[in-house]
């Protein structure tokens, strides 16, 4: 237990390392006098149960809403159950008014559990805020872009092809102290299709704040069969 837990730790710290790597690279090319001021961070981590078996999640975030362009940077690890997952990513977005915007992602992501050895992915798409108030959003995106997989199962090909996709996301205010969230996208190309679903309750506190979380992604590969894959999430979040 304490070998794999000492692994778990280092492996996190490397890519926290190279996270932070990154995120000074942005900050000092895109605004090297205002950086710490305009940007905010977060961290969130708690319990996440993926097909019955319990591992850790932890995550953070970094964000400058900063208009017309705005970014977003993450890092979302999960560890304990044998097979770790993490995904690093930047979100950069343009608002050409209060409902118009263009984006672009570029990620990079491991996930053996549900077959994938490793991913890297970058995205172009245009986004459409359908309703926007004090008490509830509304977003749809199209986008495309292209994906580079190898998969876990060495008998199948490396993937690299374009790939469309459209999401979409609602935002509900519940109360003073609680909201609820929803978002669904899919996923098209040639030889891979992935639906992705997930609702979550969070509950502002004191210090900080409480999500509860459920996903589903069903992935689908040529010559694979289906993975259907479950998340629940419990999980703390802070603002840095």
């Amino acid at each position: 237990m304490y070998p794999e837990l000492i692994s778990g730790i280092q492996r996190l710290r490397d890519h926290l390392a190279a996270l932070t790597l990154v995120v000074v690279g942005i900050l000092a090319c895109i605004a090297p006098s205002q950086a710490l001021a305009e940007w905010d961070g977060g961290i969130s981590g708690g319990a996440v149960i993926r097909d019955g078996v319990q591992s850790n999640r932890l995550r953070l975030s970094l964000t400058n809403q900063t208009r017309p362009l705005s970014h977003n940077i993450y890092a979302d690890y999960i560890f304990g159950a044998g097979q770790d997952a993490y995904e690093i990513g930047y979100r950069p977005r343009y608002h050409f008014n209060e409902r118009v915007y263009a984006f672009g992602e570029l990620n990079f992501r491991v996930d053996q559990q549900v077959g994938i050895d490793r991913e890297t992915g970058e995205t172009l798409g245009i986004g459409y805020q359908l309703l926007q108030s004090d008490n509830q959003s509304a977003f749809v995106e199209l986008s495309g872009g292209a994906r580079q997989i190898t998969f876990t199962n060495t008998a199948l090909e490396d993937l690299s092809q374009p790939f469309g996709r459209a999401r979409l996301g609602y935002t509900q205010l519940l109360s003073d102290l609680a909201r609820f969230q929803f978002s669904a996208s899919s996923t098209l190309s040639d030889a891979f299709t992935e639906s992705v679903a997930e609702v979550g309750i969070t509950v502002n506190l004191a210090t900080f704040a409480l999500t509860v979380g459920y996903r589903v992604i069903d992935q689908r590969a040529e010559g694979q069969d289906a993975i259907s894959d479950d998340t629940v999430t419990f999980s703390f979040n802070y603002a840095l």
